[in-house]
């Protein structure tokens, strides 16, 4: 078999078994954690579907398939999130099911401080 066929049998496999995100690199400076970032990216991404500032439920059998993050590893994520103020969640509904906004000024403002002084500053 050749390199191309090869190539190309496992990109047409990735399509067909896989699902792709966007993750957003500059997350994990925000962060400091690579699976808080990718919990952030997605969470991006559904807070686009809602307006800005508006609370979305999305449960742990969602964010799994969505992320691959394990329970411990959402929980994690959510604590890492939270301690820098970019991700915030509340129980909400009956039965109580977690809803979540993206903090937008929060994400605004320490992008910016990447943008002007760079790495550590936004953190702060």
């Amino acid at each position: 078999m050749s390199e191309a066929a090869t190539m190309a049998d496992a990109t047409a496999l990735l399509h067909a078994l896989d699902r792709r995100i966007a993750f957003h690199c500059v997350f994990v400076t925000l962060t400091g954690s690579v699976k808080a970032a990718l919990m952030l990216s997605q969470a991006w991404h559904w807070q686009t579907y809602h307006q800005a500032g508006a609370w979305w439920c999305a449960v742990r059998d969602d964010w799994t398939p969505a992320t691959g993050l394990t329970r411990s590893e959402q929980e994690g994520a959510r604590t890492a999130l939270a301690h820098v103020n970019l991700l915030e969640s509340r129980l909400a509904g009956i039965p109580a099911k977690l809803h979540y906004r993206v903090n937008l000024s929060e994400l605004v403002r320490q992008l910016g401080a990447l943008q002007v002084g760079g790495g550590e500053e936004a953190r702060r």
